[in-house]
């Protein structure tokens, strides 16, 4: 049995942190630290520790800061997206659990007669929790995509498209993903690689005694 009081004195010890990921292509720890340390520079007293598989620990001495910084937008690191959250005792680097990020999408050629704050937010909300609409969205100038910021959580599916049901009946909507360089098909995740479905299926395979090939197609997206 581990002993009760030490996990609790390193668990408050862990109350200001917050633990980081940067999804998409590999970016070395100095290269995202320095990023992240001109990004943050404003939020005073950090640390930054690398845990392995491409996690980050912030430790960050004022509370309001930290707070600051998990309310404070899209992050980026190169064009790429960075899910955050407190630490907590759940978490773990071989999970997405409580991870989550805001992120931009498009709703392209979107029926017309939708184009308005509360329908597009009922949209969103059908991917996320709306954060924030593009501020020129609804002028006339521009038809050929909505874009809305939306927290996601990094555990969940990203679906392709919705089914939306609307006046003129029932459509399908495309959804686009910015900031996220691949969507892999096999489960529309963020983070994962194909070494994982191959390791997966492998398991898979072991059970049913049958062998399949590995899809490696995956769906691109970009700024």
């Amino acid at each position: 049995m581990l002993h009760d009081e030490k996990e609790m004195e390193n668990a408050r010890r862990l109350e200001k942190v917050i633990v980081v990921k940067v999804f998409g292509n590999y970016i070395p720890f100095q290269l995202v630290s320095a990023e992240l340390r001109m990004q943050w520079s404003r939020f005073v007293n950090f640390h930054i520790t690398g845990l392995g598989l491409g996690w980050m620990l912030y430790s960050i001495e004022d509370a309001n800061a930290l707070e600051n910084i998990l309310i404070g937008g899209l992050w980026l690191v190169r064009g790429q997206v960075m899910g955050l959250d407190k630490w907590s005792t759940s978490f773990s680097p071989t999970s997405l659990k409580g991870i989550s990020a805001p992120l931009w999408i498009r709703l392209p050629n979107l029926p017309l007669q939708c184009w308005d704050e509360v329908n597009i937010c009922r949209f969103a909300s059908l991917v996320g929790k709306p954060y924030l609409l593009e501020g020129n969205m609804l002028q006339w100038s521009r038809r050929e995509f909505v874009r809305v910021c939306v927290r996601i959580p990094f555990d969940m599916k990203l679906p392709s498209g919705i089914w939306v049901e609307g006046l003129a009946g029932k459509f399908y909507q495309r959804i686009e993903y910015e900031g996220v360089s691949k969507i892999y098909f096999e489960c529309g995740k963020i983070g994962h690689t194909l070494i994982d479905y191959a390791d997966s299926n492998s398991k898979k395979e072991a059970g049913s005694g049958s062998v399949e090939a590995v899809n490696k197609s995956s769906l691109g997206m970009t700024m």
